[in-house]
This record gives structure tokens, C-alpha cells and sequence, in this order.
């Protein structure tokens, strides 16, 4: 097995996390080699091109074809997306942080992260964003690839932290000549 195979198989996630938990999540997809194909940014405002338009139109889906998720604040920037999720199973809401340091939800005894079918998880939800915005692409008759193989996530702990990636989210597209990819 090569090297490049053996990364694309280690998984990123927290060992131990069951990631189909209720809870609220911070997600970040880059678009394949991080090019900036998802729109502009003129004046610190995002200009959305075709592709960026499906996926904002497939994200504000996820919602309405999976009852268990909330979204959060979300940005389109360039060649990434940003998005807050709220997994809330065993509710009609999402679950309400706590404003402490320690966050309470996460158990890291009894589950053991396992291979299989997955559902009604996170990797399950952005599998299925990703694959919806490539199947609408396609059909446009765009072949390029459009996503990096993998997500970066977050677990969100508390209140406080979520305000301030509410507020990163917010302030994403005025900072974009700052991000070391921008160009």
C-alpha cells in the first residue's frame, strides 16, 4: 500500500466520538486542490458563480430532506465552504449548549468508531451534500472534480465557542485576502 493510500484510509475524526450524536458540528469542504471555483469575492462581497449556486441550493437541502439536522450559519467562499450543523435525533431541536468550557456531550467510553453502512451520521450528511452537488453538476455537464476527498469538522463544545465560529463564518469573506489560499 503506498503512502498516499494509507492517509486517504486514516481517518481525521475524534476516536471514540459517535458522530451520529446530537450535537452541533462546524464543518469546513474544500473544493479538489483548493481552486477557487466556487465564485469571486469583489469589494468583500461573494459573487456566487453556477457551481457556487448548487451548493448553496443543495446545502439549504439538507435540512428539509434530513429532519434530524438544523443548519447553522454557512458561507460559500471561493474554493471552500464553511457550515454549522445541529444533529438532533432524539429531538425536534437542536440540543442547547452549555456555557461552560466542558462540554458534557462528549463521551469518549462505550462507542468504538466502526466501518460499515453509516447513516444519520456527519460523514453520512456531507457524503450525501457532496454527492447531490456532484450528480446536479454533472448534469450541467461539468466533469471537473469538484471536492477535496475529505471535511475537516469540529465538534462544537459550548455557547461561547459557537458564537465565535457564528462570527469567523461572518467575517470570512472580508478576511479572504488574508487566507493563505486566496490566490
Amino acid at each position: 500500500m503506498s503512502h498516499y493510500e494509507k492517509y486517504r484510509r486514516q481517518t481525521v475524526r475524534l476516536k471514540g466520538y459517535d458522530y451520529g450524536s446530537d450535537g452541533a458540528y462546524f464543518i469546513t469542504i474544500c473544493s479538489y486542490n483548493r481552486r477557487c471555483i466556487f465564485g469571486t469575492i469583489k469589494n468583500e462581497i461573494m459573487h456566487l458563480s453556477e457551481l457556487g449556486k448548487s451548493i448553496e441550493a443543495e446545502w439549504l437541502k439538507t435540512a428539509t430532506i434530513r429532519e434530524y439536522i438544523t443548519l447553522g450559519k454557512f458561507t460559500v467562499m471561493p474554493n471552500h465552504i464553511h457550515g454549522i450543523i445541529f444533529i438532533h435525533k432524539h429531538s425536534k431541536e437542536p440540543l442547547q449548549l452549555v456555557s461552560e468550557v466542558i462540554f458534557s456531550k462528549i463521551q469518549l467510553t462505550g462507542f468504538k468508531n466502526s466501518f460499515g453502512p453509516q447513516k444519520e451520521n456527519l460523514g453520512s450528511v456531507i457524503r450525501g451534500f457532496k454527492s447531490a452537488v456532484t450528480t446536479r453538476e454533472r448534469k450541467r455537464g461539468n466533469t471537473a472534480k469538484i471536492w477535496q476527498p475529505k471535511f475537516h469538522e469540529h465538534i462544537i463544545r459550548n455557547q461561547e465557542e459557537l458564537l465565535r465560529i457564528e462570527n469567523y463564518i461572518s467575517m470570512n469573506v472580508k478576511k479572504w485576502n488574508e487566507d493563505k489560499f486566496s490566490q
